[in-house]
């Protein structure tokens, strides 16, 4: 039994499910894989063995310091992931140009200064190099967490707004989370080297601009989306998050990104801002005519996971404002997503730049953030008081104070609509398609006083007590089979839930084992 790190693993099945940029549908019996990411080029074997010798000389002073730190969980990762950007594209030949050489030895050139800096009681953004002094401007730094799921230390780039000082420390931020574009490769070493030298698209008034990294081919989904939470709550650590006013945001590879993480946890952002992103598989394949496998009736209830467009109702509480060039081909992922929110009666603002192609101009992203600006300024905390959500799957169960733990089928829709009375103390809801439903209202400690409320749910009036041991109202509902609802008190366990629903994809987006074959399989 092995456990392989994901990933490296969903590099590989990805590569397999997608033969569609390498091979036709004329030639799938033998498809033609294409290695991602690619070779690198030729490095000097006295350039590559001199980077060698120096990264674990590094790697042996990082495990002296950690041994002689009282705490050092609180810091040796924003070393660690330096190292091992530098040792993966030396192992797996990641240099594609020649400067990127120089870029490792001056990856390890800062993991030496943050031991140093560490050895002296650094933390936090001062051991990333965040300088006071230098305040005027956006400062870029480069940070690193452990990834749950494979036990890697997965970069993450992080942008401080100019004004930012130790001061102002306990002040809450604005945080806007940027999905980056795809390259071949951008690997480690090319992202950590430019998130260190380049504030970024967007940097935006008091906000702190958070760049995870992804997981390469499979970018911001399966581990990628995984690593976008996880490198959220790391951040948490490093400065006070406003988290009634964190956006998601991206573009290209990112676009899409931002699409499948607003319309799958849309209560989660105060505002998405998507551009030039697909939101369509087998449009964006190009497999509307011809497939280079059969679509299966499953396979293709299955996409509803992956596609936007099922969750396009998910948009009608979020602010969202999508953007596209003109003559960009990826243009008619938002015009179809604008298309059929209209048809919902969803409006939000589509910027398009003239005349652009794969870009935003400036023009453009002045007025997407004034606009953010503008929700943000207006964005108040406290519960939702009407909440409208679809879901397909329970691994997307939640919105604010509404989660759905049971359904009818997976992978047809499942509705909630949801009115909170906060004068009178009342809810009421009306369902599709679900079968087990809680009310959470423990982030925001509605209604302020512990008992029951009532609530009215599918036409059924009833008080319903306080069910839960935090701050807020809590309690949990299922529908008989009559169609009666009533308040749980115990859990069977033969049904899928939140966690345990599958398919199997879904153990992508967490930590697995995969076992090795005893013995020649039959298809080898």
């Amino acid at each position: 039994m092995r456990t392989l790190f994901l990933s490296s693993l969903l590099t590989t099945f990805f590569v397999a499910l997608a033969p569609c940029r390498w091979c036709s549908a004329q030639d799938t019996a033998k498809p033609r894989f294409k290695r991602l990411p690619p070779k690198g080029i030729a490095v000097e074997f006295e350039a590559l063995v001199e980077l060698t010798k120096r990264t674990e000389a590094t790697r042996e002073r990082l495990r002296e310091a950690v041994g002689a730190s009282q705490d050092a969980e609180a810091w040796q990762h924003d070393v660690a992931v330096l190292i091992r950007a530098v040792s993966l594209a030396i192992k797996q030949d990641l240099f594609f140009k020649k400067n990127q050489v120089r870029d490792a030895h001056r990856l390890i050139d800062e993991a030496e200064r943050r031991i140093d800096a560490a050895t002296r009681g650094k933390r936090g953004l001062s051991l990333l190099g965040f300088d006071e002094s230098k305040n005027q401007e956006p400062q870029p730094l480069v940070g690193g967490f452990v990834s749950r799921i494979d036990g890697s230390v997965q970069p993450f780039g992080i942008v401080v707004p100019a004004g930012y000082s130790a001061g102002n420390s306990q002040q809450s931020f604005r945080m806007d989370v940027w999905l980056h574009g795809r390259g071949d490769t951008k690997t480690e070493v090319p992202f950590l080297t430019e998130r260190i030298t380049k504030p970024g698209m967007y940097t935006p008034k008091n906000t702190f601009v958070l760049h995870p990294f992804g997981r390469h081919c499979n970018a911001f989904k399966f581990a990628g989306e995984t690593d976008v939470y996880e490198a959220m709550e790391h951040v948490e650590s490093l400065f006070s998050v406003d988290n009634s006013r964190i956006s998601i945001r991206g573009f290209s590879m990112g676009g899409a990104g931002c699409w499948h993480l607003a319309v799958h946890d849309p209560t989660r952002w105060f505002a998405a801002n998507p551009g030039a992103g697909f939101v369509d598989t087998l449009v964006y394949q190009r497999w509307t005519e011809s497939t280079p496998f059969e679509i299966t009736p499953t396979a293709e209830k299955l996409l509803r996971w992956y596609d936007v467009l099922p969750w396009t109702a998910n948009l009608s509480g979020l602010n969202t404002v999508a953007y596209s060039g003109e003559v960009d081909k990826q243009k008619q992922a938002a015009d179809r997503v604008v298309e059929r929110a209209s048809k919902m009666g969803i409006e939000f603002p589509y910027v398009i730049g003239p005349k652009m192609g794969h870009k935003v101009d400036e023009d453009s992203r002045e007025r997407i953030d004034q606009q953010l600006a503008e929700w943000s300024d207006s964005t108040q905390a406290g519960p939702r008081k009407t909440i409208d959500f679809v879901t397909y799957t329970t691994r997307y169960p939640k919105a604010d104070w509404v989660r759905v733990t049971g359904m009818e089928e997976h992978w047809t829709p499942a509705v909630v609509k949801a009115t909170l009375d906060d004068e009178k103390k009342v809810l009421t809801i009306a369902t599709n398609g679900v079968t087990h439903l809680e009310i959470d209202f423990s982030d925001s400690g509605w209604p302020n006083r512990r008992g029951g409320i009532d609530i009215d749910i599918d036409g059924q009036s009833s008080f319903i007590e306080d069910s839960g041991n935090r701050a807020g109202f809590q309690c949990r509902l299922a529908r008989l089979p009559e169609g009666e609802w009533t308040q749980r008190v115990g859990e069977e366990t033969k049904r899928k839930r939140p966690g345990l629903q599958g398919p199997i994809d879904d153990a992508f987006c967490d930590k697995f084992v995969f076992v090795m074959p005893s013995r020649p399989a039959r298809h080898g």
